[in-house]
C-alpha cells in the first residue's frame, strides 16, 4: 500500500483526527465515553480556551451562550479528554473520530465535542470531507434539570440517556454546528502540540467493531 500523504494546508486538529482514524487511536464507543480518559494538561486547556474565546464572539443564542460562559469561567476545574471512535466501516463505510472535553460544573457534566467523519473501505485509508462537527452537551442525573428554562431562540434537543461508570445520566444538547476544517476558528486553536513531529504513521486499516460503552 502506498504511503499516506497529508494535504499541506490541512489544519492541525483535522490532521490529528485523521491520524487517529488511520492508526485506530482511541476507544471504540457509540456515546463518546472512553474507558481511559486523559486528564487535560496546560496545552489542552489552552487549546480549549482558544476555541471558546473565538466562539463567544459569534453571537450564539442565549442558552448556548450560557453554556459556553460556564465552561470558559471554569477552565481551572479538572478537565478530562475522551478520544473515541465509532467504526462503521463494515456497516456504512463510515469511520468517526471524536475528541471530547468533559468537565464537572456544579451538578452537571459539560461536554464539548469535535467530530470528524471519514469514508473508508476495508484495508483502505480513510477519506475525510474536511469538516469538523462541534457539539455542546450537558449531562445531569436528573432529566428535569436539563429541560427547565429552555430558550425559544435555541434549537435544543430533548434529553436522552447516556451511561457512565457510576450510573445513568440525561444528556441535553445546547448547540451543534459544522466548521470547515481550515476555518480560522479551527486553525487558531493552536493544536500542533497534538502531533508528534517525528510521527511515522502506523496504519491499522482492518475495521474494529464498535460496541456500546
Amino acid at each position: 500500500m502506498t504511503e499516506y500523504s497529508f494535504d499541506k494546508n490541512i489544519s492541525d486538529l483535522y490532521k490529528y483526527l485523521t491520524i487517529c482514524a488511520i492508526e485506530q487511536r482511541g476507544d471504540i464507543s457509540l456515546n463518546g465515553i472512553s474507558k481511559n480518559p486523559k486528564k487535560a494538561n496546560n496545552e489542552d486547556i489552552q487549546m480549549l480556551e482558544n476555541f471558546l474565546s473565538q466562539v463567544l464572539k459569534t453571537n450564539p443564542c442565549n442558552r448556548t451562550l450560557e453554556f459556553l460562559k460556564d465552561v470558559h469561567e471554569n477552565l481551572n476545574k479538572h478537565i478530562f479528554i475522551h478520544l473515541t471512535r465509532d467504526c462503521q466501516i463494515i456497516e456504512t463505510k463510515h469511520h468517526y473520530v471524536i475528541l471530547t472535553f468533559k468537565l464537572n460544573i456544579y451538578d452537571y457534566i459539560y461536554n464539548i465535542r469535535f467530530k470528524a467523519m471519514f469514508n473508508q473501505n476495508i484495508n483502505d485509508y480513510p477519506i475525510g470531507n474536511k469538516k469538523i462537527s462541534v457539539s455542546y452537551d450537558k449531562d445531569s442525573r436528573s432529566r428535569s434539570n436539563n429541560l427547565e428554562d429552555h430558550e425559544n431562540d435555541c434549537k435544543i434537543r430533548g434529553s436522552h440517556i447516556v451511561s457512565y461508570g457510576d450510573g445513568t445520566y440525561y444528556r441535553s444538547n445546547f448547540g451543534n454546528f459544522i466548521l470547515d476544517s481550515n476555518c480560522e476558528i479551527i486553525k487558531n486553536m493552536n493544536s500542533s502540540y497534538l502531533i508528534d513531529e517525528s510521527l511515522k504513521l502506523k496504519p491499522k486499516l482492518d475495521p474494529d467493531a464498535c460496541t456500546l460503552q
